[in-house]
């Protein structure tokens, strides 16, 4: 059982309790939470949006068309690629 907080609940205190980010064992200390796989996806999903509208407003800021962004795009991509592969290309 949890302490109770001041309120008289006996809610976790510690935000990322509350939150589900951290499972306390006792005796083995404090650990992050499981995630579910469609969490996962759906950070996944909402980074690379957040990167692709961020990509397109440069792209569109220098009067850059989308085959020629998506070119570099695909450039640095592959460049990134063979970069931690250990093979630079």
């Amino acid at each position: 059982m949890w302490p109770a907080n001041s309120g008289g609940s006996s809610e976790p205190q510690d935000p990322g309790l509350r939150a589900g980010v951290l499972n306390v064992r006792r005796g083995e200390g404090t650990f992050f939470a499981q995630r579910s796989t469609k969490a996962i996806q759906a950070d996944r999903r909402h980074i690379l949006a957040d990167g692709a509208q961020r990509f397109a407003e440069v792209a569109l800021s220098v009067k850059a068309g989308r085959a020629e962004a998506a070119k570099e795009l695909d450039r640095a991509f592959e460049k990134k690629q063979s970069i931690e592969s250990g093979v630079e290309a």
